[in-house]
């Protein structure tokens, strides 16, 4: 009696679930991906690329995008405005110049191109300055001790 309510169940359940028959569609869209070093005052190359479906890495075939002079490509603080250019060497858009990057700085990236209207922004935090090196933890890399000198000054700040 149980093995035939069992069996019951088990009919209705793969007779009235339906099989999922959508197709999944892939939308090609712009990707952005970069990031600003602030401890070393360099914005790294900035890459702008066409996203691929998902059998493709990006890596195995970016479909880079290169803008024309119609389009725009900025990094702003609110007071000052850099340009991003094309750098055909890392396949990417660097900075015309850097500037200061100041801790609690908000830079804000803008891309405009064809129809398509792209914004980031960011906080750079404020520097960090260790006061002490010393713990009750072992410092360790890999396993193996390391020993590290309480008299051993590091500022990050500077």
């Amino acid at each position: 009696m149980i093995f035939k309510k069992i069996l019951l169940i088990i009919i209705l359940i793969f007779t009235s679930c339906k099989a999922p028959t959508e197709q999944i569609s892939y939308e090609r869209k712009p990707v952005v991906f970069g990031y600003i070093d602030a401890g070393f005052n360099k914005i790294n190359p900035i890459y702008l690329y066409w996203s691929n479906n998902f059998s493709t890495s990006h890596n195995d075939s970016p479909d880079y995008i290169i803008l024309d002079s119609n389009d725009t490509f900025t990094l702003s603080d609110g007071t000052s405005s850099i340009n991003m250019v094309w750098e055909p060497e890392v396949n990417g858009y660097i900075p015309d110049y850097v500037p200061d990057l100041e801790g609690g700085s908000t830079w804000n990236l803008n891309i405009a191109f064809d129809d398509y209207e792209l914004s980031a922004s960011t906080e750079i935090p404020e520097s960090i300055t260790l006061e002490s090196i010393s713990s009750q933890i072992p410092w360790n890399c890999d396993g193996y001790p390391v020993n590290v000198d309480e008299d051993f000054e590091i500022n990050l700040a500077n």
